[in-house]
């Protein structure tokens, strides 16, 4: 594994990794990774209401409350 340059983020690296995988694979397999993964979170999550002007991302099975989309983090039940 290399090391990333001091000077570069992980948000840097992550962008140059991902140009790279592009220049190897091309747009159309990158276009097509991408639908997969929203058919994967469209398959496991819903978008539901919660209270009066709230959505939250919500796991079909489990019913646990995965996100808010207003950006409110969720509580964790212990």
């Amino acid at each position: 594994m290399s090391k990333r340059a001091v000077d570069q983020t992980k948000a840097a690296a992550g962008s140059k990794g991902g140009k790279q995988t592009v220049k190897r694979y091309g747009k159309r397999y990158m276009r097509r990774l991408g639908k997969w993964g929203a058919h994967r979170m469209h398959s496991t999550y819903s978008i539901e209401p919660v209270g009066t002007c709230q959505y939250a991302l919500v796991h079909k099975e489990t019913r646990l409350v995965k996100a808010y989309l207003s950006g409110k983090p969720v509580k964790e039940k212990s």
